[in-house]
């Protein structure tokens, strides 16, 4: 396997990204914060599904923000959901 193929299976994909920002919005929308959510909710989810929301809130919890969190150098999230990320955070949506 390639340095590229290895990048590849850690990329999150669109129906992974799908679901982990429903939950984020169901957690939010419910008032319960997003790190413990995530953590919890990990427990549950598929095993890619599942580290991707523990990355997510064992970063919140160790007090980055979100867009710091999807912006990391090693993050599998695409550049245009970390630009969302951070235009959603700015205007407070």
């Amino acid at each position: 396997m390639t340095e590229h193929d290895a990048n590849m299976s850690r990329d999150i994909t669109l129906d992974e990204l799908t679901a982990l920002c429903d939950e984020m919005v169901s957690l939010s929308r419910a008032g319960i914060p997003i790190d413990r959510g995530l953590l919890q909710l990990a427990q549950d989810l598929p095993k890619r599904l599942s580290a991707h929301a523990t990355q997510i809130g064992e970063q919140l919890q160790a007090g980055k923000s979100l867009a710091d969190v999807v912006s990391m150098q090693d993050s599998p999230f695409p550049a245009v959901y970390q630009s969302v990320v951070e235009a959603g955070l700015r205007s407070g949506n």
